[in-house]
């Protein structure tokens, strides 16, 4: 496991599911700082458990990138998984990098 960045971005690098974890975890409190609701962050931190575990199930290697946005003058949050290794041929012809799969998810606080 792996975790890095400055203050407003957390990079965590998936090997195993304490990997998995981590990120909830990083997701949920970014979210919470963010202004998130509770019902929010929870949301926001099953879907990045879902996806982090699919990375790694899958793809048996992993980053999760977390990073603060900006959207029409409200606060959200960004999450990009990206998967590497066993990566499906179908996906890998969709990613601009051969061998990797990106997926993005934003979320904006309610107004």
């Amino acid at each position: 496991m792996s975790k890095s960045g400055d203050s407003k971005t957390a990079r965590i690098v998936l090997t195993t599911l304490g990997d998995v974890a981590v990120a909830v975890m990083t997701a949920r409190r970014m979210a919470r700082d963010l202004g998130f609701g509770e019902t929010d962050e929870f949301g926001i931190g099953t879907a990045v458990s879902e996806l982090a575990t699919n990375a790694i199930r899958y793809a048996r290697l992993g980053e999760v990138l977390l990073q603060p946005i900006e959207r029409k003058g409200r606060s959200g949050l960004e999450a990009v998984i990206e998967e590497r290794g066993r990566v499906s041929k179908t996906w890998t012809r969709l990613s601009p990098i051969p061998g990797v799969r990106l997926i993005a998810w934003a979320w904006v606080c309610p107004a």
